[in-house]
């Protein structure tokens, strides 16, 4: 927080959180930690073996739809934990889902019209399930591999999270009448700055609580940044283009303004 300076020096605020400054890091790509669950091809061909053998003399009986049942079962829970994997990945939308989702409702919808039955089952449909079967699990195990691709890619991110620092740099934090403060960021990776690698269009400040005569011409900035920007909207501003800034203490509002930095940065392309 940036705070007034009163010309009396006992009016100074003091306040324990005063100290309190926000900051912010962001990437492009959702982090996630959860472990997929991946089709094995060894347990599909199991299972389409025995697929096989139940439909091969082209009847189902009632014994045999009690396995038919069993596989039913099996299939429904692989697919509930594919389904929250594949949520969890940001790949609920994706066009591998959306393909596992439809082989799997047709397989679904056969078994248990299969299973539901009186009697004997000799509908010609019955011919459809191994293929049915082979679609879904060809589809689940593409969908599983891209689930593990995703997540060593968001585990590379976590890494790269986890060594980076944002600070915001505010010099002074009490700011005397007729004079400014100085606010800047400050990146650290694995205890290194590199805030000079980072382009300055990934990098946005957001300031709460400006006085009422608040006006861009309060913020100042040095002339390498040619493209920086203030918007101020309803007491708080939006400062862009820029890795620092100087503030007029006529801009600070009475209860001290609060300075938060967002810095978001393309994870395919990391300046360091």
């Amino acid at each position: 927080m940036i705070t007034k300076v009163n010309k009396n020096p006992s009016d100074v605020f003091v306040a324990t959180d005063y100290k309190k400054i926000g900051k912010s890091f962001e990437l492009n790509r959702q982090r996630i930690t959860n472990i997929v669950y991946s089709y094995g091809r060894a347990a599909t061909d199991e299972a389409n073996k025995r697929i096989d053998a139940i439909t091969s003399d082209k009847t189902i009986t009632d014994s045999e739809k009690r396995q038919l049942e069993r596989e039913l079962d099996s299939i429904k829970r692989d697919f509930d934990i594919l389904g929250n994997d594949a949520y969890n990945a940001d790949l609920g939308n994706s066009d591998e889902y959306l393909a596992v989702q439809a082989s799997y409702n047709k397989l679904v919808a056969l078994l248990d019209k299969i299973i539901r039955s009186e009697g004997t089952y000799t509908d010609f449909d019955l011919n459809y399930l191994t293929s049915y079967y082979r679609d879904y699990t060809d589809n689940a195990i593409v969908l599983g591999n891209l689930i593990l691709e995703t997540t060593a890619e968001i585990d590379r991110i976590n890494a790269y999270y986890a060594m980076t620092k944002i600070n915001v740099d505010i010099n002074p934090a009490s700011v005397a009448v007729n004079t400014t403060t100085h606010v800047s960021l400050s990146v650290l990776y694995d205890g290194v700055e590199k805030v000079s690698v980072v382009p300055v269009s990934a990098v946005t400040f957001n300031v709460e609580n400006l006085s009422s005569s608040a006006t861009t011409s309060m913020f100042h900035f040095d002339s390498s940044y040619s493209e920086a920007s203030v918007v101020i909207t309803n007491a708080s501003a939006v400062v862009t283009n820029c890795k620092d800034f100087t503030l007029d203490y006529a801009a600070i509002g009475n209860s001290g303004i609060n300075v938060k930095c967002t810095v978001t940065l393309d994870s395919d392309s990391m300046p360091f």
